[in-house]
Formats: C-alpha cells, sequence, structure tokens
C-alpha cells in the first residue's frame, strides 16, 4: 500500500550520487521514512513544472493524499513534518503548504517573491545551511499563516483537491518564477496557500545575480504573464 505521503525532488545527479543529497539523506532516518515516501528524478533535464504535472497525473490514483515537491538540497529535520502538514490541511484549511512566503503581492520589477511582498507581509521561516556548516534562521514572519505566494524550495499540495480544481504548474517556466506562477493560478482557482513552521534546512544562498540571463527572461515573461496590483 502507498504512503498517503510522497515526497517528489529532481537532481540533476545520477543516482550513484545519492547518498550526498540532502533530501536523501533526509529519508535514511528510520522515521521520517516511516511516515512517507521519497520519489526522486535522478539525472533530470526537465524543467520542475513538467516533472511535477507528471507526477501529479501518476498519483492521482494511487492512494497518495499529499503530493510534497521538496528541493534536491533540503534536509528535512522534523520528525512532525508529515503530522505538520496534515494540521496545515485540516486544522487550518491550507491546500497548499510551505514554509516561507508572502501576502498581497504587489508589482515590483525584481519579481521575486519576498520582494513582491511588503517586509510586513512575509510570513514563515527556514533555516539555511552555509558552507562552512554553520545555520542562518531567515525569519520572515509569523507562521503558521496564510499568504498569497510560497517559496518553491518546499511545497505539499493536497493532491485530491489540485486535482478536483485543475491546477496544475505553468509549464512556460523551468525554474525561475515557476513558484510563483504556481501560486497565482492557485488562487485563482480557490486554492489557499499557507506555511506552516516546518523545520527544514536548505543548502543554498538562493539567487546570486538578479542579472542572471535566464532568470532575467522568465521575470519579464512572469511580469507579463501575471499582472499584479501596482505598490
Amino acid at each position: 500500500m502507498s504512503s498517503p505521503f510522497l515526497f517528489v525532488s529532481c537532481t540533476r545527479q545520477p543516482a550513484s550520487n545519492a547518498d550526498s543529497l540532502l533530501i536523501v539523506q533526509s529519508f535514511q532516518d528510520p522515521e521520517i521514512s516511516k511516515q512517507a515516501k521519497l520519489e526522486m528524478v535522478w539525472e533530470n533535464k526537465e524543467g520542475l513544472p513538467t516533472v511535477y504535472n507528471k507526477k501529479i497525473q501518476e498519483h492521482r490514483d494511487s492512494g497518495v493524499e499529499y503530493l510534497v515537491f521538496v528541493h534536491d538540497d533540503v534536509f528535512i529535520d522534523d520528525l512532525k513534518v508529515c503530522k505538520k502538514i496534515r494540521t496545515a490541511h485540516e486544522a487550518l484549511g491550507y491546500e497548499i503548504i510551505g514554509v516561507a512566503g508572502g501576502l498581497n503581492p504587489r508589482a515590483f520589477y525584481k519579481a521575486a517573491w519576498h520582494q513582491l511582498c511588503q517586509v510586513a507581509n512575509l510570513r514563515g521561516m527556514i533555516f539555511n545551511l552555509m558552507e562552512d556548516g554553520s545555520l542562518h534562521t531567515a525569519w520572515f514572519g509569523s507562521t503558521p499563516s496564510r499568504v498569497s505566494l510560497l517559496d518553491g524550495v518546499f511545497m505539499a499540495v493536497h493532491l485530491p483537491t489540485v486535482i478536483e480544481k485543475s491546477w496544475a504548474f505553468n509549464e512556460r517556466y523551468d525554474f525561475h518564477h515557476y513558484d510563483l506562477a504556481a501560486c497565482l493560478d492557485a488562487l485563482s482557482k480557490g486554492i489557499s496557500l499557507g506555511v506552516y513552521p516546518i523545520h527544514l534546512f536548505h543548502k543554498s544562498t538562493g539567487l546570486l545575480s538578479f542579472d542572471d540571463p535566464d532568470w532575467l527572461a522568465n521575470n519579464k515573461r512572469f511580469l507579463e504573464e501575471y499582472p499584479l496590483p501596482p505598490r
């Protein structure tokens, strides 16, 4: 019987490098692996939305209740992760759950979730794992909280809801801005988004430069496709 919780993660790495990935290391904990299953997509060359949409369709009748899309450089340091996801959904009504996000996005030429939302409207937290092994706590604001945008590093979707409401990731985006597009499309279909205090270590410094050509191309596309209210 399949687990009601399925985590999906994509990596460019081959399966032979599995032990080097933080998300794989997370599931080496017997308490985590007892609650949920991990499905890796090895040597991935497709955009995340394309892969994620395939997984939504693949598991729509498999008994999976929560499909959790998580980056491969994330270590889940929370033995109650599945209980928290269920609580966020059943008690608070969130149908897509993340760890960091924001409310009331407004138009801004740097279309990153934390730039589109004013500082007072940011919510959630995440621990960033630095190269020297130290942790930096990125505290954005109170959590749990309903939000309008989520950081795509961790997105747990209630699979029956998103299937019923015909929601999918926008495949015009490969990596940059895919999470923003997904959230705005979800809101347009009446799907609720929220952040919850799930403990994750993310080994990433984030976007290194807003001048990255790939980011700029996606940014232009996003601002044209998803016009937001002015500031």
